[in-house]
């Protein structure tokens, strides 16, 4: 599975080549509602935060319109905190989603309140995993995948964005540990 996504990521960087505009965005979040599953067992998600640097591109226009559809790619650190049986099991990751978005506006610069609707899929690899400051990484399955859908709205130049993860993993092996998360996060962009 891993080398598919990989796969996957290629050929959606290829598309780079044909993009009629394109713009990056630092951005961050807050992953403040969520559930976690560990081991086919509910875990509680306490928090986390992201950060990363987007870029994405236009590929078409919609009739004449101001909406237009582009293709995104937003690879990002994740940081999320889980309780289990009160210890703190904090799991680091890069996660990089595919996006496909529906965009209001021609230009960066477009002061429309509604940005973006965006779906698609994330691949992520496992960094760390802390129980407490006990390195766990070798017992915690390293690659997740799943569905990411966001929502962006624009305030003068400031953009808000609210974003859901849902992971699709399987189990690990029986001497892997998986954790499922599906949350949701509020963070901020600055496209440019």
């Amino acid at each position: 599975m891993k080398s598919t996504f990989y796969l996957f990521v290629f050929l959606f960087t290829s598309l780079f080549i044909n993009a009629q505009s394109s713009s990056f965005f630092p951005f961050g979040g807050y992953h403040f509602s969520g559930t976690t599953e560990i081991l086919n067992e509910n875990a509680s998600f306490n928090n986390g935060y992201s950060a990363g640097l987007g870029y994405r591109f236009r590929i078409g226009q919609i009739n004449n319109s101001k909406l237009n559809y582009a293709l995104s790619i937003e690879p990002h650190f994740n940081s999320i905190d889980i309780d289990i049986q009160n210890e703190v099991l904090n799991v680091t990751e890069v996660k990089v989603p595919l996006m496909f978005n529906l965009v209001n506006g021609i230009d960066t610069y477009d002061l429309s309140f509604f940005k973006s609707l965006a779906v698609g899929g994330y691949g992520s690899s496992l960094l760390s995993a802390d129980l407490d400051g006990l390195d766990i990484s070798d017992s915690v399955k390293d690659f997740d995948y799943g569905l990411a859908a966001n929502l962006e709205f624009q305030v003068i130049f400031i953009r808000l964005r609210l974003q859901y993860f849902h992971s699709l993993a399987s189990e690990g092996d029986s001497n892997e540990v998986s954790i499922r998360s599906n949350y949701f996060s509020a963070g901020i962009l600055f496209p440019f």
